[in-house]
């Protein structure tokens, strides 16, 4: 009776993690300066710049709000993470936060050469929403994507 229940309850919680969790489809935003990682390296880079005074027109209290915000979006499960920005059938642009390694996928292939062969990647992510400070961000739990023989339509 006891292993029913354990076996019951392991097939709850896989149901409830995988199949009603929330998806996102649509297309990327590909950026090719993207400064929304969240890394250890990117913290290096943050207090990196602060001590030289790179940026000049960033004051230097911003650059320790945004050392401790990346500090706290590592606590909260987001280590090594990219900002994707994905546009959906409706038009909305969605930004989730994915891993590295799969944001690295998406650039086997440059962008510009896809569009020429009129190509795109097609998205479809499940995500779960993560409150970091009173701030909802979506992570990836899962990305899978493909190329298919559309160019979305990007309004400008």
């Amino acid at each position: 009776m006891k292993r029913l229940l354990s076996i019951l309850a392991c097939v709850i919680l896989y149901v409830s993690q995988h199949c009603c969790a929330d998806e996102i489809k649509g297309y990327p935003v590909y950026r090719f300066i993207n400064l929304d990682e969240i890394s250890l390296n990117a913290i290096k880079g943050l207090e990196k710049m602060k001590a030289e005074g790179v940026m000049k027109d960033i004051p230097r209290d911003q650059f320790d709000r945004m050392i401790s915000g990346q500090k706290r979006m590592i606590k909260a499960g987001f280590t090594n993470h990219k900002k994707l920005t994905i546009i959906t059938a409706s038009d909305k642009r969605i930004g989730v936060y994915v891993p590295i390694k799969d944001y690295k996928k998406l650039w086997e292939r440059n962008p510009r050469d896809l569009r020429k062969e009129g190509k795109s990647h097609y998205l479809i992510v499940r995500y779960k929403t993560v409150t970091v400070d009173g701030h909802d961000y979506l992570k990836a739990e899962h990305i899978n994507f493909s190329l298919v023989d559309h160019e979305p339509y990007i309004k400008k």
